[in-house]
């Protein structure tokens, strides 16, 4: 597998890997537009804001990060005509939709008086 990621100045290149492929083999394509999973210093600010807001509360970090992504990373589906809800995992966000998710985090916690201190 073969992994590049495409931005104005590497197309050409982009175009010579493909040029390299053997031509004897079937290859499967698929481009999409990227987009940055959070950071590493994200993922350490989250697990500190979940362990003090835990502190904060009475519940463990883990429980916090399961009880914030119910409130916040929640869809429904139907299935016969019961509604089930589905939720996100923080792995899958994006940088903008990490730091979202935190302040709404954040924003939840003030209103009950915590305050994080990053």
């Amino acid at each position: 597998m073969i992994k590049f990621i495409i931005y104005g100045d590497n197309k050409k290149q982009f175009i010579q890997k493909v040029n390299e492929l053997n031509p004897t083999v079937r290859w499967q394509a698929t481009i999409v537009e990227y987009k940055s999973k959070r950071s590493d210093i994200q993922n350490n600010r989250y697990w500190s804001l979940m362990t003090e807001f835990g502190n904060f509360l009475g519940y463990s970090k883990d429980d916090m990060h399961e009880i914030c992504r119910y409130k916040f990373l929640r869809n429904f589906i139907e299935i016969e005509g019961e509604q089930l809800p589905l939720l996100k995992t923080t792995t899958k966000l994006t940088t903008a939709e990490m730091a979202d998710y935190q302040n709404e985090i954040e924003r939840w916690g003030h209103e009950m008086g915590f305050y994080f201190e990053a």
